[in-house]
């Protein structure tokens, strides 16, 4: 696990928000390289369709992508250019994201 990612996820368990940076191009469009996001902890039940948002996906990686779709208490993650991650449930770890404009 990235440095980055130990920080934020100490700091979003004590409940505060935390400004991680964008890196990749996998979010174009939406999210772009470099772009500082705020990140935030909320309830599973906070997060809709279309948010961005810090996602644990398989081998403890983690992304910023979308929530694409939710069904069922099923998430769907991808990204803002076609891309999907897979479905995650009530259990998968979420963090909604907003996006910091200059």
């Amino acid at each position: 696990m990235a440095a980055w990612h130990k920080t934020a996820l100490a700091e979003l368990a004590k409940g505060n928000d935390v400004a991680v940076i964008n890196r990749g191009s996998s979010m174009r469009g939406l999210v772009e390289d470099g772009q500082v996001i705020i990140i935030s902890p909320v309830s599973i039940s906070d997060i809709k369709k279309g948010d961005v948002a810090l996602v644990r996906i398989k081998r403890g990686r983690f992304l910023i992508h979308l929530v694409k779709d939710i069904e069922n208490s099923k998430y769907l993650i991808g990204n803002n250019i076609g891309g999907l991650d897979g479905l995650g449930n009530r259990r998968c770890n979420l963090w909604q994201g907003e996006t910091c404009h200059a």
